[in-house]
């Protein structure tokens, strides 16, 4: 894509164009060029480890305020747990969270005559599946092996 550009500003200095006309047109795809070279720097080594980097790999000036600006939006420093107190520590922020979690997806109540019922509707959908496709699937048409041609099947010996 960078290489289109760069012709673009070939093709533009070749043109007899003003000076005028000139700069302004180069002065477009500079913005161009930066904004696609900032965007593909915006989104890459953002919260990346060291493990993940390419051996060399060193984050830009840009790329290092953003993780930084990243971290601060993203990290909680107070909460209100279920009891209605506010929590400031990182124990009692973890705690809450936990606290919260565990009573939002605890053990689910399961009734045992509803799974009755459901393992037995299943069965019958299961049977009923089966007879249908006997009934209506030739399986001698879908089991028979390739033969060559000219023989028939099955083999006469």
């Amino acid at each position: 894509m960078e290489n289109f550009y760069y012709e673009c500003f070939c093709d533009i200095l070749r043109k007899a164009d003003t000076h005028r006309a000139n700069i302004l047109a180069l002065n477009h795809i500079k913005a161009k060029i930066v904004k696609l070279h900032s965007t593909s720097l915006h989104t890459s080594l953002l919260h990346t480890t060291e493990a993940d980097r390419l051996a060399g790999e060193q984050p830009t000036l840009f790329q290092l305020t953003e993780m930084q600006k990243r971290l601060t939006v993203r990290t909680v420093r107070i909460i209100r747990d279920d009891s209605g107190f506010i929590q400031t520590s990182p124990e009692g922020i973890a705690l809450a969270f936990t606290t919260f979690l565990r009573s939002k997806y605890d053990n689910i109540e399961v009734d045992t005559d509803y799974v009755g019922t459901v393992a037995e509707i299943e069965s019958n959908v299961i049977r009923t599946t089966n007879t249908f496709l006997r009934a209506h699937l030739a399986p001698a048409k879908y089991t028979r092996p390739f033969t060559p041609v000219g023989e028939t099947w099955p083999r006469q010996r």
